[in-house]
This record gives C-alpha cells, structure tokens and sequence, in this order.
C-alpha cells in the first residue's frame, strides 16, 4: 500500500526544530533536496511497488530514496545510516520529515527494501534529468545575465552572441567575436551514485 504526498517538497522554514531556529537554506542536504525531482521519482517509485492498494503500507519516496543517496554519500553502513538520520535534523529534512525526532524513521533493514526499488538503471534515468533540468536553469540564468549586461548599456549584444553548450555541461560558454567569456556556474556532478550497480 502507498500514500500518495501531494507536497514532497518542504521549505527549510517549515521544518520544526524542537530547540529553536530553522536549517540554514545554503546547507549541502538542503540544497540537494532543492535538485531531486521528488515528484518524477514518485512516479516511476509507484510502478516498482506494484499493487498499491494491498500489503503494507510502503514508506514514501523521498525517505526510501534520500536514505540511499545519504548511505552512499557518507560511506555508511546501513545501520549507521539509520543512526545517522536520527541525530542529523538536515538528514531528517533531505527525507522529507516535517520535523525533528529523536525516534530511528525506520529500521535498517528497509534498507535492502529501498535497495530493490531502485536499480541502475532507474538512477541513471534520475541523473540525467537533474542535469538537464540543472542546465536549463543555468541556460536561463546565462541569458537574463546577457541581457541585463545590454540593460546597462554595455557593450554585449544579444544578437552577436552564441549560446553554446559543450560536452561538459558543467560548464556554459558564451561565444563573442571568437572571444570565450566563461559565466558563473558551480560543476553538477551526479547527485545519485548507489554502489553495486
């Protein structure tokens, strides 16, 4: 069995903290949350269940599939990924908790579970699309840049320039009069690496 979350995605200020405060939104678990397509995965996480409406009830994506990402991130064992979320706020926020418990999510053992739900090829699938989504974003911000340096009468026309987007897409250019300008962008490695594929 499994119950559909309309709201996969939580802001950082909305997740309670028993002792006060709120996660910092620059945090590495925060913002990596910020870049999973919860909502794409769920999809494609349903169908690896099979009859939704029988069994026991199945533990949502984001816990199944953000508990992975933080076993692989971390070198850790399965039991102490479980510890691990327990005392960690920002790894209680990557699953998708509202707030902080002190109380193990699940037993480590689900672990293997998650593990079956997920194979290699499913998390190239989630790769792939975090990265074209990444570069979309990057392409939009690269062109509002250009223009706003025109806004401000400088000398970059819009019309004079080529968008490129190399190999690496890590890295967008800006191709002016045979003159490369490399842009502000952070490199997007593979979010989603599960060891055994």
């Amino acid at each position: 069995m499994y119950e559909h979350n309309e709201n996969q995605i939580i802001m950082p200020h909305e997740f309670f903290l028993p002792f006060g405060g709120q996660l910092n939104p620059d945090n590495r678990w925060v913002v990596m949350a910020s870049h999973i397509p919860w909502n794409e995965v769920e999809v494609v996480y349903i169908k690896t269940l099979g009859d939704t409406k029988q069994g026991s009830k199945a533990y949502n994506v984001r816990l199944a599939l953000g508990s992975l990402i933080i076993k692989e991130r971390l070198g850790l064992s399965d039991e102490e990924t479980v510890e691990a979320i327990t005392e960690n706020p920002y790894l209680q926020y990557f699953i998708g908790l509202h707030s902080f418990q002190q109380v193990a999510p699940f037993h480590s053992s689900s672990m293997t579970h998650f593990r079956k739900r997920f194979n290699a090829e499913l998390i190239n699938e989630l790769n792939e699309s975090i990265v074209l989504e990444q570069r979309k974003k990057d392409e939009r911000k690269t062109k509002e840049t250009v223009m706003k340096i025109h806004q401000m009468g400088m000398v970059l026309h819009p019309k004079n320039l080529a968008f490129q987007v190399p190999r690496n897409p890590c890295c967008l250019q800006i191709k002016e009069n045979c003159f490369w300008t490399q842009l502000v962008h952070h490199p997007i490695s593979p979010i989603l690496r599960i060891s055994g594929y």
